[in-house]
C-alpha cells in the first residue's frame, strides 16, 4: 500500500476469529496516533483491542492471538480424542473438552492472580495433576510450544518478505 499510496496514514489490524461472537482481540498498530480512538471503537466491540508497536510484538500478537486459536483448537482436539478413547460419547467429549478450557478461561479471566498461582490450587504433592503436569514438563511441552511459535512466526516474516 505504501508503494501505491505514499501520502496515506496506514494501520494494521490482526483479528482473532472469536471476533465473530465478541469474544475476540484485535491488535493493530498505526502509523499515527490520531486513529488509536477510531480503532478502540471500531474493534473494541468485538472483544478487545489492542495498540501494540509494529515489528516484533505485531508478530508475537499474530502467532500467539490469531494463529494461537488454531493452536487452542489443537490441544482442544487432544482432549477429546483422550476422553473418547476412555468410552466417552464424542459429542460429550467434545463438551468436556469445550466446557474444561472454557470454565478455565473464564475463571483465568475473573481471577487476579497469575495463571501458574490459579494453577497452584488444582495441583496437590503427589496428586493426580502433580503427576500429569510432571509429565508435561519433563516432555518439555513448553519447549515444544515455543518451537511451534517460532515456526509460525518465522513464516509471518518469510510472508511478510514476499509483500
Amino acid at each position: 500500500l505504501r508503494k501505491h499510496i505514499a501520502e496515506a496514514r496506514l494501520c494494521r489490524i490482526m483479528l482473532n476469529t472469536p471476533v465473530f461472537i465478541r469474544q475476540g482481540v484485535a491488535g493493530y498498530c498505526c502509523e499515527d496516533p490520531i486513529y488509536d480512538e477510531l480503532m478502540e471503537k471500531l474493534f473494541g466491540c468485538m472483544g478487545m483491542a489492542i495498540k501494540l508497536e509494529d515489528g516484533d510484538p505485531f508478530e508475537a500478537f499474530t502467532v500467539a492471538s490469531s494463529s494461537g486459536t488454531a493452536f487452542i483448537f489443537e490441544l482442544m482436539t487432544y482432549w477429546q480424542d483422550w476422553i473418547e478413547e476412555h468410552g466417552i460419547d464424542p459429542d460429550l467429549a467434545r463438551q468436556i473438552a469445550v466446557h474444561t478450557f472454557l470454565g478455565s478461561a473464564k475463571l483465568a479471566e475473573q481471577s487476579e492472580d497469575k495463571l501458574v498461582d490459579l494453577q497452584a490450587r488444582v495441583t496437590s504433592k503427589k496428586g493426580v495433576t502433580a503427576v500429569g503436569l510432571e509429565s508435561m514438563r519433563s516432555l518439555e511441552i513448553e519447549g515444544l510450544l515455543r518451537l511451534s511459535f517460532n515456526k509460525a512466526a518465522q513464516r509471518y516474516r518469510e510472508l511478510g518478505q514476499k509483500s
